[in-house]
């Protein structure tokens, strides 16, 4: 034989939850409901983007002719070739090699990334910092990433 018990074990901060869901099912009766946390772990995390704008004419010369010529030219054998003030060049090619998209050496070598760049017809832009959150859960074993801190957002789980 059960006893019947006007006492349902329901949690304070869900008796409202529950009186919906009981009024909106009439025929269905809630017989418990409790509220469980745990902890997330927020790991502050420093990403630095680099995105594509597409690349000058000069800037194409430039790294075109690093690519293509046997041996690669220096900068003054490009200006020469171009019939440009060095100044144009080297001035050029310092903006490329702080992108990273030419190698610091002389002559002109273009860098692994500089010519994945160059096949989408661009050049890096300088990169710049952007701070998101790692989230490691520990009840599912996985890590995401937002741009939210947990503090700013809520999060509910009901199930």
């Amino acid at each position: 034989m059960f006893l019947a018990s006007s006492a349902k074990p329901i949690d304070e901060n869900l008796k409202k939850l529950v009186d919906e869901i009981e009024a909106q099912s009439p025929s269905l009766s809630v017989l418990a409901a409790r509220e469980f946390r745990y902890s997330l772990r927020q790991t502050p995390v420093e990403v630095n983007i680099k995105e594509p704008r597409q690349f000058n004419v000069l800037e194409e010369f430039i790294i075109r002719a690093a690519i293509e010529f046997q041996p690669p030219p220096t900068e003054d054998e490009l200006a020469s070739v171009l019939g440009l003030d060095s100044v144009f060049i080297k001035t050029t090619t310092t903006t490329l090699r702080s992108l990273q998209t030419l190698s610091p050496t002389s002559p002109l070598t273009v860098t692994p990334e500089g010519r994945l760049f160059y096949e989408k017809g661009s050049v890096p832009q300088p990169p710049y910092p952007i701070q998101i959150y790692a989230i490691t859960d520990p009840l599912s074993d996985k890590i995401t990433f937002q741009s939210e801190s947990l503090n700013e957002t809520t999060i509910n789980y009901l199930i």
